[in-house]
Parts: structure tokens; sequence; C-alpha cells
């Protein structure tokens, strides 16, 4: 695959949390499934191989569905890059047909460095999404942010992350 066949959309600049290192845009956008599903379109048509949904919070534009259909159906390679906090059962079920890949934030292992940087804890609800998306078949993302709260425990971390991914360890 080229570099040219793979896109960020960036969804929405809207996001249900507040995370100390943010960097997403803000812009408008019109949150339609006509607007949605005409963008998705052109990707296809462009020859787009992978496309990543960001933002904000990918999971609060209420259109998200109608793009992922039209991309999955083009057999586009789809990922969501999310917070999690949105990722119920029943929400990932209704992705897993939808998206080959949900990147899901881990910043610490540690329950304090993790809450500072992303306001809220959130280790706990990630690790039984780990559990739902092997489950379904969806490819697991992780996405960090180095910042001095963690570098110092970021190798240790990476290498707990990586036993997580390799050896199915929650139950």
């Amino acid at each position: 695959m080229e570099f040219w066949q793979r896109a960020h959309w960036f969804a929405t600049s809207l996001c249900n949390e507040i995370c100390k290192f943010c960097f997403r845009p803000e812009f408008q956008f019109e949150d339609s499934p006509e607007v949605t599903q005409t963008l998705a379109t052109k990707l296809v048509n462009n020859d787009i191989k992978e496309v990543i949904f960001t933002g904000g919070e990918p999971l609060l534009l209420k259109s998200l569905d109608s793009g992922l259909k039209t991309l999955s159906n083009a057999n586009i390679y789809t990922g969501i890059h999310t917070n999690a906090t949105l990722l119920t059962p029943k929400r990932l079920e209704s992705l897993a047909t939808l998206v080959d890949e949900i990147a899901i934030p881990i910043d610490s292992l540690d329950k304090q460095t993790q809450e500072y940087l992303r306001g809220t804890d959130c280790l706990l609800k990630v690790k039984k999404i780990f559990r739902q998306l092997q489950d379904l078949n969806i490819k697991i993302g992780i996405h960090t942010v180095a910042t001095k709260a963690n570098i110092k425990i970021k190798e240790f971390n990476l290498l707990v992350l990586k036993i997580m991914i390799e050896t199915p360890i929650f139950s």
C-alpha cells in the first residue's frame, strides 16, 4: 500500500474527555449521514485503502456508522482511535462488522498517572475492552502519548503492553 492510499479522518473536534495533552484541531463538521457517506464515497473512488477515524472522539459522530459501512463495503481497512469511554459491549458488537481495528488509550499502567493524563482512570474499562475486542476478532491498537509524567516508566509499560497483547491475561 502506498502512503497516499492512507487517510486519517478527523471525524469531529468534540470530545467527552479533557486530556492534559490534547492536540485535536478545532473545526466544524456537518454530522449527517449524507455528508459522511459522500466523503466516504470520495475516498473509495480515489483508491484509498485504509481510513482511520480520529478526533476528538469519533464515537460522538452520529453518522460514523454511515461512513464505516460505505468503506467496509468497499473492503477498505478501517480503524477508530477512541478514548474507549463510549465502547459498551453492544456498541462493540455493532462495530465488529464495520471496523478492522480499534485503538484504545494506555498512557500508563499506573492508575494515578493514567488518571492524571486522561482526566479519568479508564484502565479497568480498557482491560475489559481488550477481552471483548479479542472475542470479536477486532484488531487491537494502542495509542499513547509520552509526557514527563509517564516517560520514566514508559519502557516498562511498553513491555507489559506487549505481553498483554500477545497473551490474553484478562478474564
